[in-house]
Order: structure tokens, then C-alpha cells, then sequence
């Protein structure tokens, strides 16, 4: 999941470099050709401090100050008004200034891996923010200025302390993407079915027991619940969008009879779970091109495993069975 969310950035940086002469890497450079810079990648730079000549190159529309020693962004930082791209991840900022929102065309902004635990209240007036990552910071909750940011699709809030989720996320119709591992929810937030469009949740490494509901998600394909305590998932069952879930680590003995439903999918991982024996039904899963079953407790595989559409790969290593049947021989066994 972390491959998947960096090629997120790495896709959006890459598109604005691609085509284009004016990216430079070095400040030296950039203050030479001040009118040229567009694109400013100075990442790695053992910056202390936000370098006040970035408010020289007026037509600056991305700007990358990751990986620095940067503990505090100056107000005069919403004077580059033709900024579109923000990444401060993995600096030791710890407030942002109200003066941001006066870059009224920023569409994606990385704050990862600072020491934030609040916004300024005016945030929400960042009309045109469609991606926002907070994750590895020190936020107990979801800031309320966020739920007016409707133009948002990607939102990170992974590796934080958070508990629950305010019901007025169901405010951002747009977004798309929503990570939210790593910490410390005990129940699976319900408000979540409310966003018609979630393609993308991640909610692995909680706390989480049951997730049961009798609503759905309307678009989600990728569901990552790895890593909780989950012994009850009939809550997700409505949903037949999903493709891929991830239920790595859990509590999971069986699988609920509505389970079957899932028509969609396309990977399942139940490895590292408390399985002993499993369902035939699995088997009429028609679109299933991976099932890992690895450290589980299984003895014995239903003969009507030899009846999958798809299946291309599964994962049976650690489990208590003697023998692989020989029916399984077709599929890739790891």
C-alpha cells in the first residue's frame, strides 16, 4: 500500500515535469533563471529554514522541500500564487500559517511526517485542494475545516491517533482515495459507506473487532482491513464493487454465508487468520485470481477448489495439511 500511495505522488510530479524545461534542483540555478522556474525540487537539501527566494520565481508551480530540517513555514508563504504543488513531508513543522490558503490554485498538498495535531480554521477556503496528506503526524481527530474541502479525492490521514471520524466527512462527494491505517480506531467508522465515490480505503493496523452493517460502499474496489482483530466482516458483504481485500492478521475463523456475494473479487488474502477448514462456496468466487491462505490452521482443501474460473495463484505454505491435493496442481502454489 505505501508502493501504491507513493506512486501516487511520484505520477502527479511526473506530470508536471514531463514536457517541461523548467525544472531545476538547485537554488543556485533557480535564482539565476528566476523567470524559468517552474518546477523547484529542492529535497534533500538540509534546509533549516523555508528558503525566502522561492518568492522570487513568480511563475513557481511546484515546489518540493521534503526531507529537510524546516520547523516552521513563514506567513508570507501565501504570496506564490501560482503554486499547485506542496510537498513539505518529513520536516519538523509543527503549525501552518492561515496566510496558505491565499494559494487559492494549490491542488495537492504533503505535509507526512511532521509534528502537526491542528490546522488554521480558515483551511477550508483551499477551494481547489484535491489531494491532502497529513499521515505521521500527531492529529487526534480529523480537522472540521477538511469536510469543506469538496473538491477533494485523495485524502491521508494515515499514522495518526485517530479514534473516530466526524460525520460530516460525508460532506467531501469527490473523494476517491482515503487512508486511515495505523491508528487507533476500535470500530469500523459506518460513515464511511456515505461517500459515493471511495475507490481506495485503507484501514489496516487498528483495532477494529466486527464490522457489521447492512449498508454499502457504491464504488470501492481496494479495501486493506489487514492487521486488526476482526473476527466478524459480514458489514462488508453488501458491497460487490470490492476487487481486492486484504484481511491479513486477523481473527478469522470463518467467513459469514453473505460473504459469497462479493462476486467481484479478484485477490483475497484470509493468510495469517485462524481458518481450519474453509467454505466450498469460495470456489463460485468467478472472478478470483488469488486467494492466500498461508498460516492458517487448514487440514484439508474442498475438492471444489479444482472449479475456479480464474484462479490463477494460491498461497497455502504454513497451514497443517500433509499433503497439497493433486487437483491444485494447475494453480500457482506458494
Amino acid at each position: 500500500m505505501k508502493k501504491f500511495y507513493l506512486f501516487f505522488i511520484i505520477f502527479l510530479i511526473q506530470n508536471l515535469v514531463i514536457g517541461q524545461n523548467n525544472y531545476f534542483n538547485s537554488l543556485t540555478e533557480a535564482i539565476a533563471h528566476p523567470d524559468d522556474v517552474e518546477i523547484l525540487d529542492l529535497s534533500y537539501n538540509n534546509l533549516e529554514a523555508f528558503p525566502d527566494a522561492v518568492y522570487d520565481f513568480k511563475n513557481l508551480k511546484s515546489l518540493n522541500l521534503s526531507n529537510n530540517y524546516i520547523y516552521s513555514l513563514p506567513d508570507d508563504i501565501g504570496l506564490m500564487k501560482n503554486l499547485e504543488l506542496l510537498i513539505l513531508n518529513n520536516n519538523n513543522i509543527q503549525s501552518i500559517p492561515g496566510s496558505i490558503v491565499n494559494l487559492s490554485k494549490l491542488k495537492t498538498l504533503s505535509l507526512a511526517g511532521n509534528n502537526l495535531n491542528s490546522l488554521p480554521s480558515n483551511f477550508s477556503k483551499l477551494a481547489q485542494l484535491k489531494d491532502l496528506s497529513l499521515a505521521n503526524n500527531r492529529f487526534n481527530n480529523i480537522p472540521p475545516s477538511i469536510f469543506s474541502l469538496i473538491s477533494l479525492e485523495k485524502l491521508d490521514f494515515s499514522n495518526n491517533n485517530l479514534t473516530n471520524i466526524s460525520n460530516s466527512i460525508s460532506k467531501l462527494k469527490n473523494l476517491q482515495f482515503l487512508y486511515l491505517s495505523n491508528n487507533k480506531f476500535e470500530e469500523f467508522p459506518e460513515i464511511l459507506f456515505s461517500l459515493p465515490n471511495l475507490v481506495f480505503l485503507s484501514i489496516d493496523n487498528n483495532k477494529l473487532t466486527i464490522i457489521k452493517s447492512d449498508k454499502k460502499f457504491q464504488k470501492l474496489a481496494y479495501l486493506y482491513l489487514s492487521n486488526n482483530q476482526l473476527s466478524d466482516i459480514s458489514g462488508i458483504c453488501n458491497s460487490k464493487t470490492i476487487k481486492y481485500l486484504y484481511l491479513s492478521n486477523n481473527k478469522l475463523y470463518k467467513l459469514p454465508t453473505e460473504f459469497f456475494n462479493l462476486s467481484n473479487l479478484e485477490i483475497l488474502d484470509l493468510s495469517s487468520n485462524q481458518f481450519v477448514t474453509l467454505n466450498p462456496e469460495l470456489s463460485k468466487l468467478n472472478n478470483l485470481k488469488e486467494l492466500n491462505l498461508c498460516n492458517n490452521k487448514i487440514y484439508d482443501i474442498p475438492k471444489e477448489f479444482d472449479n475456479f474460473a480464474k484462479l490463477e495463484k494460491i498461497g497455502l505454505t504454513n497451514n497443517t495439511m500433509l499433503d497439497i491435493p493433486k487437483f491444485l496442481s494447475k494453480y500457482l502454489i506458494y
